[in-house]
């Protein structure tokens, strides 16, 4: 075992305090490390025996010696530091007494944060500043996160590129920026060498972020002098002189598709230069090219010169869905073969690069708290899905003044009083050490972050953190369930609305394999399909399920602690927990109207009415909450969408309440008469409404306004035309649904047209296997134009066979007795699948998958789904057959589809005859994809 050097005591204070022992010199992240102990750790008295065990980077093992001490061994100088910050928090979770022998070494080898840089003005005031800068990699460093990216030039002509605010490059004198004070590339490129070192010192390995390498379409060009040409020489000679100046600097990532200012067709040879340029340091410095319009060649120039390189992809798209790679690429993302986000075609067998996965939190977790424990676990076990080495997350208030506008530099609360913090960054301490911790060890027991919560909420920690675990699955879900774009410029969801009901109802999601767009449900509900996946009210349950989950926890840790920071965090989770109950209730509005727009019965209008109010309700909640809490005139990315506060929207959802009610006050009259509804244009003088924007010396403000509506389409007489247009000859209207939530008794609704006065509504119904008498029920209009008539409910699984007649002088049907519509009631549990291999596959041999399924109720299918290890790939569907002795189900993948080079992946997908489904794997539970290894090539 090898020891580290000199002894040192930090006994000499006057309280008791940690005594370390060791021998020689300390590496700077362990000096780090026991200083910040003895800064928290004053009165514990406890004998320390350091080692550094020469063991696997970054481990570290804490053992009690039979002396009472306690020895801290680590692989190395930054896994010792980590053992201490263990020990730290051990102690301050649980007493001297509480130590418990542990050994860790780190499941992710990169675990990475981003910060980007957008504002001049706000980001002076702590960029120079070595005080924030100790600050901030002491959290890092305590989360265990272990590569910091500092990223220029991202959608903007801010410094883009870096290098002339950096350096002068010998030729290119004439290369300058446009306004940059005297001296301000010496102070400049000291805070790069600063921030380097430090992040060295604190064991972190800082990586360059070179993303534009102009302007581009960003904005007015802030440097003179560079033209494109000039680029190819000038980029990789000014980035030499960067890492020469910097020599701690220990990675470059580059941007490499069209955005980053090259032209795609000469990213081979500019980025080569880059490559060549960073070779020739004689160090080891990491090259990251990102993924999307990245070429073969370029990867080829890389090798040639000896760099394996790393090529990071974006984990969900440009947001932070839910903890699992998605099962598909859309199709117009797929069209453009370009590898926007996603793994895509880059896991093939024997690869010559590392790969990476980018969560582009700054997409979605831009300004309220953060701070999942066991999402960051499922996270970071998902990282290293096909042999990835880790991940980055962007840090929060990401994108905070994008757009560099000259506005001051505000923060992010309206009034100092409500801070509870030097620099912002610190109020989103949970996110750091949620990420950072369990990217290096994937567990519960996180002595570091139990500390923090007790360190900061006393009694009420136990609480507050479990009002963490529920409210930080809120965004990430709403972001995977309504994916309103893919990109971060066109989607924020902490603000996010979701638009008009048509807009809501027709959104795609993040991934719809797995979850269904309300449209798309709601055309199976009507006709019989089945799938497996998420329904929009079992979203909406997990919403108002964390939602609830939230509030009782923070409630009950503000009966037992007070203070800003714990008002700050029930402030922002009452804020995450109202927006799950908006969207819960958007998503039952929009299914409802989806039905309406298919089935023109009343009660379904009038459902998605009352919804869209109850979300209302909330969004006016969260207005109340916030009201003078943040800075009103807030800038996230690109007005007007992403600037403001939750106030600015209101006015647009209040006027779609109009429109809704206006439809619903139009109905009675257009179902009366159908042959004129179907001639209705739109009522004179339309208006809608819409955000506008404009910049007051350098502070961007927004207000809804009044405009002509100019398209009709949304208006109440145009939606009510295009939905009478089809039913104009039917009697009855109806939805027949296939499959109803289990109830008693079971409702069945519908609505008439034309005249009324004398309609006699009958529904006729009887239960499967009773034979194919049918019994009489008359239907009451409870409310205009809503007909009811209820079935005792015969349980769950049971299967209603049904129509409806309508005596009006003629008689009218909406089914019949020969073709009934039929309902089956749902409930209980969905079937549980359990996969039965393979564990491996060989080139040109068929694949059996076999799989357990049992359900409650008779299974109407159960599919294997299979592909290559390619996620831009189409999935093929087959059924899988029943043993009839067992409940093992069997398919076979076709040998001419086991081909070299590319691993297998599949799921299995069971629904029962209710419509109850489930896959396996269980997104909820890990990556929703397993995978069978094909043997290599020899």
């Amino acid at each position: 075992m090898k020891s580290l050097a000199v002894s040192l005591s930090l006994c000499s204070l006057a309280l008791a305090a940690p005594r370390f022992q060791f021998s020689g010199s300390p590496g700077s992240p362990v000096r780090k490390a026991m200083a910040v102990l003895q800064g928290r750790l004053a009165s514990a008295a406890l004998t320390v025996e350091l080692k550094e065990s020469g063991g696997a980077s970054e481990s570290f093992a804490i053992t009690r010696l039979p002396s009472g001490a306690v020895q801290v061994a680590g692989g190395d100088a930054v896994g010792l530091a980590y053992g201490l910050y263990e020990l730290a928090g051990q102690i301050e979770s649980r007493g001297v007494a509480g130590v418990t022998p542990v050994t860790r070494a780190p499941a992710v080898r990169k675990r990475g944060m981003t910060v980007f840089l957008y504002n001049e003005q706000l980001e002076s005031a702590w960029i120079y500043d070595r005080a924030h800068w100790e600050r901030y990699f002491e959290l890092l460093a305590r989360s265990r996160i272990n590569y910091f990216n500092l990223v220029f030039g991202h959608q903007t002509s801010y410094l883009a590129p870096m290098f002339p605010f950096f350096v002068e490059v010998p030729g290119y004198e004439r290369v300058r920026p446009v306004s940059l004070p005297a001296g301000g590339r010496e102070r400049n490129l000291a805070m790069l060498r600063m921030v380097s070192e430090l992040a060295e010192e604190w064991g972190i390995r800082f990586v360059l972020g070179v993303w534009q390498q102009h302007a581009h379409l960003y904005g007015k060009n802030l440097v003179e002098g560079l033209a494109y040409q000039d680029l190819f020489d000038y980029g990789p000679k000014a980035l030499a002189l960067i890492l020469e100046a910097c020599p701690r600097i220990r990675g470059v990532q580059f941007r490499m598709n069209i955005e980053s200012g090259i032209e795609e067709d000469d990213q081979n040879r500019f980025y080569t230069g880059m490559a060549r340029a960073i070779r020739d340091t004689g160090r080891n410095v990491e090259v990251d090219f990102r993924a999307k319009g990245l070429r073969p060649e370029t990867v080829d120039s890389a090798l040639a010169l000896g760099i394996r390189p790393v090529v990071s992809t974006k984990y969900w798209r440009e947001h932070m869905g839910l903890p699992f790679h998605g099962t598909r690429i859309d199709d117009p993302d797929r069209e453009r073969s370009y590898r926007r986000y996603g793994y895509w075609d880059l896991l093939y067998q024997d690869r010559p690069y590392d790969v990476a996965y980018r969560m582009w939190t700054l997409g979605s977790a831009k300004l309220l708290l953060w701070g999942g424990l066991d999402y960051a676990i499922q996270f970071a076990a998902s990282s290293r899905f096909g042999g990835s080495i880790g991940f980055e997350v962007c840090a929060p208030l990401s994108q905070k003044g994008f757009g560099n506008y000259p506005g001051g530099a505000w923060r992010i609360f309206a009034a100092p009083e409500l801070e509870y913090f030097q620099w912002e960054f610190e109020r989103y301490w949970a996110y750091y050490l949620s990420f950072g911790l369990a990217g290096y060890a994937p567990t519960r027991d996180q002595p570091i972050l139990d500390a923090e919560f007790r360190r900061r909420f006393g009694p009420a920690a136990p609480g507050v953190r479990r009002a963490y675990e529920a409210a930080s699955w809120i965004i990430p879900f709403i972001t995977a369930t309504r994916a309103v774009s893919n990109s971060n410029f066109g989607y924020w969801p902490e603000m996010e609305t979701g638009g008009s009901v048509s807009r809501y109802l027709t959104t795609t999601t993040g991934d719809d394999n797995r979850f269904y767009r309300i449209d798309a449900y709601v055309a199976d509900l009507l006709d019989g399909r089945l799938s497996a996946r998420q329904s929009p009210d079992a979203m909406a349950e997990k919403l108002e399920a964390w939602a609830a989950a939230a509030d009782a926890a923070i409630a009950e840790a503000a009966g037992l602690s007070s203070g800003k920071e714990l008002e700050a965090t029930r402030r922002d989770f009452g804020v995450l927990a109202a927006l799950a109950r908006y969207h819960a209730a958007r998503m039952r509005s929009a299914t409802e109207y989806g039905l309406f727009l298919r089935a023109a019965e009343r009660f379904r209008l009038d459902a998605a009415i009352r919804h869209y109010d109850a979300a209302l309700a909330q969004w006016r909640a969260i207005c109340r909450l916030t009201d003078g809490v943040f800075y009103k005139h807030m800038v996230f990315n690109r007005p007007p969408d992403q600037i403001g506060v939750w106030q600015d929207e209101l006015p647009i959802l209040e006027a779609e309440l109009r429109r809704l009610r206006d439809m619903a006050r139009l109905y009675p009259k257009a179902v009366a008469d159908p042959a004129k509804t179907i001639q209705w244009l739109p009522a004179p003088g339309g208006v809608k409404m819409v955000m506008k924007w404009k910049e007051e010396n350098g502070t961007l403000k927004r207000w809804a306004s009044e405009e002509p509506a100019g398209d009709s389409s949304d208006a109440p007489e145009s939606v009510l035309r295009r939905v009478i247009e089809p039913l104009r000859y039917r009697k009855i209207l109806h939805a027949p649904i296939a499959w109803l939530a289990a109830a008693n008794p079971v409702p069945i609704r519908a609505s008439v047209t034309g005249e009324r006065k004398s309609v006699r509504l009958r529904l006729f119904h009887r239960l499967a296997g009773a034979g194919f008498e049918f019994k009489e029920t008359p239907m009451v209009e409870l409310e205009e134009n809503v007909y009811v008539a209820s079935i005792p409910s015969p349980g769950i699984g049971s299967r209603i066979f049904y129509y409806i007649r309508a005596d009006a002088g003629t008689v009218h049907f909406h089914g019949s007795a020969k073709v009934p519509h039929q309902i089956v009631l749902r409930g209980g549990a969905p079937p549980r699948i359990r996969r039965v291999g393979p564990r491996a596959a060989v080139p040109g041999q068929a694949v059996r998958v076999q799989a357990e399924v049992q359900a409650d109720l008779p299974l109407a299918a159960v599919r294997l789904h299979y592909r290559h290890q390619d996620q831009s790939e189409d999935w093929r569907v087959i059924p899988m057959h029943p043993d009839s002795a067992s409940s093992l189900f069997t398919a076979w993948i076709p040998e001419e589809f086991v081909v070299p080079g590319w691993d297998l992946q599949y799921a299995i997908e069971a629904v029962d005859e209710s419509g109850a489904g489930a896959f396996s794997p269980d997104h909820e539970q890990q990556d929703p994809v397993d995978v069978i290894p094909v043997e290599r090539r020899k």
